[in-house]
């Protein structure tokens, strides 16, 4: 949500995450704009970040979180 304090945090922790991270495909919805997404995915509270790999949904952090625990969830997933 474009208007969420919390989201507006977490985007420019995304956009430095993609830069560093080349080889993640990083992508960003807006759950006003895509309530499918969101109700599919389980998406209870704002911001999720999602984790996939090979497709499949592997974990999500719920919140605004530091950029050390983002980090961490994509060393636990890229495993």
């Amino acid at each position: 949500a474009t208007w969420g304090g919390p989201c507006r945090r977490v985007g420019p922790i995304m956009h430095q995450m993609a830069i560093y991270h080349t080889d993640i495909l990083f992508i960003k919805v807006d759950t006003d704009d895509h309530e499918d997404i969101a109700a599919e995915y389980g998406t209870q509270a704002i911001p999720t970040t999602f984790f996939f790999k090979n497709g499949a949904k592997a974990d999500e952090v719920i919140g605004a979180e530091y950029v050390s625990t983002f980090e961490k969830k994509i060393q636990e997933v890229s495993a």
